[in-house]
Formats: C-alpha cells, sequence, structure tokens
C-alpha cells in the first residue's frame, strides 16, 4: 500500500502505519518508483 497526502506532516506523526509515504507535491518519476518498490515488496521471494 502507498499513501500520499498533502497533509504529510499529520501522517509523518504516525510514522504512516508501515506504508510507503508519497507527499506532495509529487512527480510521475517519484510515484513510478514508490510504485515499484512496492509491487516488489508484495510478491513472493522466489520471483523476485
Amino acid at each position: 500500500m502507498v499513501l500520499t497526502s498533502g497533509y504529510s506532516h499529520v501522517l509523518a506523526q504516525d510514522d504512516a502505519h508501515g506504508f510507503e509515504l508519497v507527499r506532495k507535491p509529487y512527480s510521475a518519476e517519484e510515484l513510478a518508483r514508490v510504485l515499484r518498490e512496492a509491487a516488489q515488496r508484495g510478491r513472493p521471494s522466489a520471483e523476485r
């Protein structure tokens, strides 16, 4: 799961509950990188 917020200071105080947090404003490149990383973490280790 990837979280995004314009109120990142509020989520950052809660440590984003273990999820990746993308703070606005973000670029398409940054979002793509975070989504790739999240997809990799979600795959079983044999597929990596």
